[in-house]
């Protein structure tokens, strides 16, 4: 059965993506890292992060997408989502994460319509994989269920991989100051 938190597509070419996603839902993050791990465990799976953007609410939305075009969570938006998706079959190809600025430059080229956003905004793709990223994910997923301060911190570097670090009494930066850095950290508050 398809719903909005979970998504599944008929194979296509990444060439030819063009379908309609349902309206986005928000997903929290334990069940995106939840819904993660269970991926990990059969295939790679690429993990879509909102990493900068003018509006506040889009900062650390979530997609996670694997095999042909199954995705779980949303960016804020289905032509945000359709983009994400598009460049995920690169990721999964590749093996290379992505960083990219979606600003509506791309319009008109028949791949995003509408533009896939009037302001711009900064996406993560990177591609998870193997046992170190399901121990990854079972660290992020524990930290959400526990009350120990945690952050994941994400490289947004290609050959460096998203590690959860402990706070010790430390304060948590702000995502608002973490735009344009070369990591995105979030908290994991549940």
């Amino acid at each position: 059965m398809t719903n909005a938190f979970n998504r599944q597509r008929p194979s296509i070419l990444a060439s030819s993506l063009r379908f309609t996603l349902a309206m986005p839902t928000t997903v929290n993050s334990a069940a995106i890292f939840s819904r993660l791990q269970q991926r990990l465990a059969e295939q790679p799976v690429v993990l879509a992060t909102v990493t900068a953007a003018q509006r506040q609410a889009y900062i650390g939305r979530k997609l996670l997408i694997w095999g042909d075009a199954q995705i779980y969570g949303s960016l804020g938006s289905s032509a945000i989502d359709r983009a994400a998706i598009k460049l995920a079959f690169s990721v999964l190809k590749t093996g290379i994460g992505q960083r990219i600025i979606l600003d509506g430059s791309n319009a008109g080229n028949g791949d995003f319509s509408p533009a896939p956003a009037a302001e711009p905004i900064s996406l993560w793709l990177g591609l998870w994989q193997g046992s170190s990223a399901i121990a990854t994910a079972q660290q992020i997923v524990t930290a959400l269920e526990s009350d120990r301060a945690a952050q994941l911190v994400i490289p947004l570097v290609t050959g460096q991989a998203p590690y959860v670090r402990a706070m010790h009494g430390e304060t948590a930066g702000s995502l608002r100051n973490l735009q344009g850095q070369d990591a995105y950290i979030e908290e994991l508050v549940n």
